[in-house]
């Protein structure tokens, strides 16, 4: 994961605070997998050999504005709450390439197999926080900070597969490719913890670092799948479902620069 942070904060007598800030992370990894003979079948087909290759790509994207108060209960801790609001969207793409020998009968196929597939989801909502800052010395600070997410939005899901054999099995599907999208409402909740310790060299610079551990649900409304499996641009109510909840964990250090400017 390659995670980019930008903020920008506006403090007045560093109680009352307003801030921006926009956070983008993208990673992706490949995977290699290879088919044992007479591992599987489909439609009597038998397969003999086979590799395939899948390539996952991810991209997030999360803005939020909002506006907090850090009271200062000693001249060395300021306590705050704050609200945010967010908007959130994530992109994963799907590659996969396969290659494989089959026997039906007493007839040897090669086939060729190629797959893409997208996921997109949107989110916004408020969301509250609550900090600690704790500063010994004028050039080091600790924080720590906690927010809780709640969010709804939307997700969509579309692919693209087709496979071509040889010589060709014309009772499998009367077109060579498939087409399908789904769609459905989907709420994301969960919590963040962040934690950092600053170095301040001089009044108007300080170098941040961080770490952040998030866990979060996704959870969806009723979804609808439609599929186009002739080629003849007719797309049908395949299936009509419901998915629960699924669970996922981001972690990631990071590395701040700040720049700062003070007025009388």
């Amino acid at each position: 994961v390659s995670p980019q942070n930008k903020e920008f904060e506006y403090r007045y007598k560093n109680r009352l605070r307003f801030s921006y800030s926009n956070v983008s992370f993208s990673g992706g990894f490949s995977t290699s997998s290879s088919i044992l003979p007479n591992s599987a079948s489909y439609y009597s087909l038998v397969y003999l050999s086979g590799t395939s290759i899948r390539t996952y790509n991810y991209k997030e994207n999360r803005t939020s504005a909002g506006i907090g108060y850090f009271h200062p209960f000693f001249s060395f801790l300021n306590i705050g709450l704050g609200i945010k609001s967010y908007n959130i969207e994530q992109n994963s793409n799907i590659d996969d390439i396969a290659s494989m020998s089959m026997l039906l009968g007493a007839v040897v196929y090669s086939a060729k197999s190629l797959y893409s597939g997208s996921q997109n989801y949107k989110y916004s909502g408020l969301v509250p926080s609550i900090g600690f800052e704790f500063t010994p010395f004028k050039w080091l600070e600790f924080g720590y900070s906690y927010e809780r997410m709640n969010l709804t939005g939307f997700f969509n899901y579309s692919s693209i597969g087709a496979t071509y054999y040889t010589p060709p099995v014309s009772y499998f599907t009367t077109s060579p490719y498939g087409i399908s999208f789904a769609n459905s409402t989907t709420e994301f909740r969960g919590h963040t913890h962040g934690i950092y310790v600053k170095f301040k060299p001089a009044e108007w610079a300080a170098m941040k670092f961080g770490y952040l551990k998030q866990n979060f649900v996704r959870s969806y409304g009723f979804m609808f799948d439609f599929s186009d499996l002739t080629g003849a641009g007719i797309f049908a109510l395949n299936a009509a479902y419901s998915i629960t909840t699924i669970n996922y964990v981001i972690n990631y250090p990071y590395v701040q620069v700040e720049f700062s400017k003070g007025f009388n």
